[in-house]
């Protein structure tokens, strides 16, 4: 029999994803306007191509109605923003091994979009994963292929400096063996930022389910905050706290907090072209599980550095 947990969280992801699809249908900008004939084939030849020049004034349009804070490295922002993203992470296991990824660390590698004026949608890659220890292992871990957020609501600097988000993730089982759940994933997610001044705090709760398996896998309630300065032109000192509790499965009833400073350095113009880089590193480390509680279930790492880049267009 499917536990209480398992009930819950399956009620929640249903109500989350009907929540989630309806405010995505929904743009206020056209409330009440009376929907037009269809177009003729000329005509939907002309908006595809007309969608396709107006991209970057879209994009500019759309960023122009939230505030200009940095995205941060271990806090999926929510604001929308338009980019390509590369990282790594080096891992230190409790056990003493090393994990070392690459196309991976937090964000992983990927591109984000911005479609539409409230939406933005992320395409990833799998992480290639490479375990030293008792047990080595190396390949590619389970795809994130894809995620979809909607702004909610949002002001810029001069209007209110706060946004509001929700997004929604998934992840398919593409992985080698020793790093796959062998599970689909959706993750729901409501997420927030508020400013004041040169500081800003971006946060997000999240619940990632499996849509299988959930007896083994278990579920899991994340939650993420960063506390964020701007500090001359393309400076962005933050600190960040990560923390995932696991219910159900084989790790029930653990939660690790990971802990750490990071920086954020531009976006910095490439000159000659309409591009933005910004290079991004920083260092977590466990404030738990505790010592004593280390066994072959211990969630994630120890400690980690992780180094990202970012191509804004």
């Amino acid at each position: 029999m499917k536990s209480a947990f398992y009930k819950a969280g399956r009620s929640a992801a249903l109500f989350a994803c009907v929540f989630y699809f309806d405010l995505s249908s929904f743009d206020p900008a056209f409330a009440g306007e009376v929907s037009p004939l269809p177009a003729d084939n000329n005509d939907v030849g002309l908006d595809i191509s007309s969608y396709f020049e107006n991209w970057a004034n879209r994009v500019k349009e759309t960023q122009a109605d939230q505030p200009s804070w940095a995205a941060p490295l271990n806090t999926v922002t929510p604001l929308l923003k338009e980019f390509v993203q590369y990282g790594q992470a080096f891992q230190t296991l409790p056990n003493g091994a090393n994990t070392y990824l690459y196309n991976g660390g937090s964000g992983g590698v990927g591109i984000h979009l911005i479609p539409d004026y409230y939406n933005e949608v992320f395409i990833g890659a799998p992480t290639d994963e490479v375990e030293t220890g008792k047990n080595p292992a190396s390949g590619l871990t389970d795809l994130p292929f894809f995620l979809v957020k909607t702004r909610l609501a949002s002001a810029n600097e001069e209007n209110g400096n706060y946004v509001l988000t929700s997004y929604l993730a998934g992840q398919a089982p593409v992985g080698v063996k020793a790093f796959t759940a062998n599970a689909y994933y959706i993750t729901p997610t409501i997420a927030g930022g508020k400013g004041w001044g040169d500081f800003d705090i971006q946060a997000t709760l999240a619940t990632p389910l499996p849509l299988r398996n959930f007896d083994k896998l278990g579920g899991q309630f994340t939650s993420s905050l960063t506390l964020q300065y701007h500090l001359f032109e393309y400076f962005w000192p933050e600190f960040s706290f990560n923390n995932t509790f696991w219910f159900e499965g084989a790790r029930n009833g653990f939660d690790q907090l990971l802990v750490g400073p990071d920086i954020v350095i531009g976006p910095y113009p490439i000159p000659n072209t309409s591009f933005k880089a910004s290079l991004l590193v920083g260092y977590q480390f466990a404030l738990t599980p505790h010592p004593e509680l280390l066994n072959p279930l211990t969630p994630l790492y120890n400690h980690s550095w992780q180094i990202a880049a970012r191509l804004f267009f």
